[in-house]
């Protein structure tokens, strides 16, 4: 809504919706699409990098491991296969265990 509005708080990789035709699109089972495993398994060890609150047993170590298949853009992924919101990074107010995912994928936090 805020795209469609052109009032988007977080802006970084917006969807275009002029492109976007939802009569062309259908929901995909998990339990019988690979390609939707790999986005939960993706999906899962991002959250568990970033879930630092208990009871979830933190860990980043999975989600290290993706970096060498990450879609990247002119070398790096930051800002296109990991896109941090909101920019500039500092002020996404992460703790010192978040901020840990975010600079294996070359993000920096200072001001």
């Amino acid at each position: 809504m805020q795209a469609k509005g052109g009032a988007l708080v977080l802006s970084k990789r917006r969807i275009m919706w002029e492109v976007l035709d939802w009569r062309l699109a259908e929901a995909a089972s998990h339990k019988t699409s690979a390609g939707a495993q790999l986005a939960d398994v993706v999906a899962s060890a991002f959250f568990q990098a970033v879930d630092t609150l208990p009871p979830t047993k933190w860990n980043n170590e999975f989600a290290k491991l993706l970096r060498p298949i990450m879609a990247n853009e002119n070398g790096s992924p930051m800002g296109y296969g990991v896109a941090l919101q909101p920019t500039p990074p500092w002020k996404a107010k992460l703790n010192d265990r978040q901020k840990e995912i975010f600079e294996a994928y070359g993000y920096k936090f200072w001001p």
